[in-house]
């Protein structure tokens, strides 16, 4: 049995997807991407699968017919940093830091929470050489798991990641980043850094789909919330209850807070 309040195990989720299966590269249009529709009961949202009144296979430029004059889109505006550093230890073994946010305890730019790997290596006191302009040191260790860095450096934080950072595809996506990731892996909408992953689910969205949507009279607005380092950490639990969910930044503006339509649906 699991605390759960349906009794759901994590094991009850797993399935097999044949690796041939997971697109190494997104589609060449963005809203040619396909869309699953699963209707609903308005009143009753405990429907078994074989209950559902509707599944409908579409794309997802088709979404326009799917709603009214009047629907509010909430988007998340946040934009993914190329923040994965690749580099060496002193032994010349390869090894990478994952950026994930300036530390919240230190006045120095220079310091930052990151993700590591190898982690078993990378204690407190080693180095990871990037570039010859650029040298990592671990601090020490986070509660999450992660660690606390200095980038060793004369350029800024912004221009260690402009210029030495890769791009953090999801470990899924078995292939190396390349310059066009910079912008196919972001949002059309993405405005504000801080993610080291995307907010998958807006990708499919294009500017013209936008524009069709505004025309059908749906209102957009927007939010921002920083993807964390929980995306790349697996559910290690078999009791859902039990798995530590890892916090996340987010700024609600008042102008979206505010939108009457999102408090009233």
């Amino acid at each position: 049995m699991t605390s759960s309040p349906d009794g759901s195990r994590v094991s009850d989720y797993e399935y097999q997807l044949a690796p041939e299966r997971v697109a190494k590269y997104p589609q060449q249009v963005r809203d040619a991407s396909k869309l699953l529709v699963v209707g609903r009961s308005a009143d009753d949202w405990s429907l078994g699968v074989q209950d559902l009144p509707e599944v409908r296979h579409l794309r997802f430029k088709d979404m326009v017919e799917l709603f009214q004059p009047g629907d509010v889109l909430v988007v998340n505006e946040s934009r993914v940093l190329p923040a994965r550093l690749l580099g060496r230890k002193s032994t010349g073994a390869a090894s990478e830091v994952l950026l994930v946010r300036p530390s919240s305890n230190s006045d120095d730019p220079h310091v930052w929470e990151a993700l590591v790997r190898p982690g078993s290596k990378l204690k407190p006191g080693r180095t990871v050489v990037v570039a010859p302009d650029l040298t990592v040191k671990i601090l020490d260790s986070t509660p999450e798991s992660g660690r606390l860095v200095r980038l060793v450096t004369d350029l800024t934080a912004e221009a260690v990641i402009n210029k030495h950072g890769h791009v953090p595809l999801p470990p899924y996506i078995d292939r190396a980043d390349e310059p066009i990731d910079r912008e196919r892996y972001q949002t059309v909408y993405a405005r504000k850094p801080g993610s080291i992953a995307a907010p998958t689910a807006g990708l499919h969205f294009t500017k013209d789909l936008l524009a069709l949507l505004q025309e059908r009279g749906v209102r957009r607005v927007a939010l921002t919330l920083h993807i964390g380092i929980g995306t790349f950490r697996p559910v290690a639990v078999e009791d859902p209850a039990e798995h530590a969910l890892h916090e996340e930044r987010y700024r609600i503006s008042q102008e979206t807070a505010g939108c009457n339509t999102i408090t009233t649906s």
